[in-house]
């Protein structure tokens, strides 16, 4: 005979595992990072929560690729290209007040440096959302987008809030420039997507103009994924001249010579 004890048991780890890739949401202020259905497999979203966007360097990259687990993609997509992919942050707090953030993601396109927003969009800021408590009730959404692995047609999925136009959900709230177009999500090509990110914020008595924070640079055509945080204040290193390296090679041919002609004195 069966222990019925055990026999619960069992049934709860089981009903668990079914519903645990998605029973937790993005905590508010981190940055989610959402793959969606394509024409292949429209059935279920993945989404991973990437952590506090405040926490992110605001002068280098920022690698983010291991949090992408190829494995669960890979259950989910039959197909890296085609897939949407999108990334959102909502910081409420909780009771509607000045300072809530919300952030998201358009298709970069355009030669730009890295450091500058792309030209998506005619190269303009995305418009600032006209309501305070729209705004609000974008960054609540965020926050109720479940993790993990989920149905493409829960009430706060990625498919389902990426709906542009839509009454009530995050393309919609997020402002004209994304209720007119792809939403919030970029499509992969060749395994790679490039996105630019812009935050509002929520003021006393308006919201401020969307901020340009950095590209997401997502590449997962090799062996490991790639996910990179690019901020606006990132300035890459300068690469020397060529004439600057005969100087260097001569100032440090110099010291030695002295250093040798030093040791023989002494």
């Amino acid at each position: 005979m069966k222990n019925p004890t055990k026999a619960a048991i069992l049934s709860a780890a089981v009903a668990l595992v079914g519903q645990g890739a998605y029973a937790q949401t993005i905590t508010k202020g981190d940055l989610a990072l959402g793959f969606t259905g394509n024409a292949i497999n429209p059935a279920q979203d993945y989404i991973i929560d990437l952590g506090l966007l405040s926490s992110f360097s605001t002068t280098a990259i920022t690698h983010l690729g291991s949090d992408i687990t190829m494995s669960t993609f890979n259950s989910v997509f039959n197909s890296v290209n085609g897939t949407s992919v999108g990334a959102l942050e909502g910081s409420k707090s909780g009771g509607g007040l000045t300072g809530d953030t919300f952030a998201a993601t358009l298709t970069r396109t355009g030669s730009n440096a890295q450091n500058v927003q792309g030209t998506e969009n005619g190269g303009v800021v995305p418009t600032t959302i006209g309501s305070r408590t729209t705004l609000s009730a974008a960054a609540n959404l965020v926050t109720s987008t479940p993790t993990g692995t989920s149905p493409a047609s829960g009430a706060n999925s990625f498919a389902t809030q990426s709906q542009s136009g839509t009454a009530g959900t995050i393309a919609n709230d997020a402002g004209s420039t994304f209720a007119t177009s792809a939403g919030f999500l970029s499509t992969i090509s060749g395994g790679m997507a490039v996105m630019d990110l812009f935050q509002d914020t929520r003021g006393s008595a308006a919201n401020s103009a969307y901020v340009y924070l950095g590209q997401l640079d997502l590449d997962l055509s090799g062996a490991s994924p790639v996910l990179d945080f690019i901020p606006s204040g990132f300035v890459a290193s300068a690469v020397p001249e060529p004439g600057t390296y005969g100087v260097i090679a001569g100032a440090g041919l110099l010291a030695l010579c002295f250093r040798r002609q030093s040791r023989c004195q002494a």
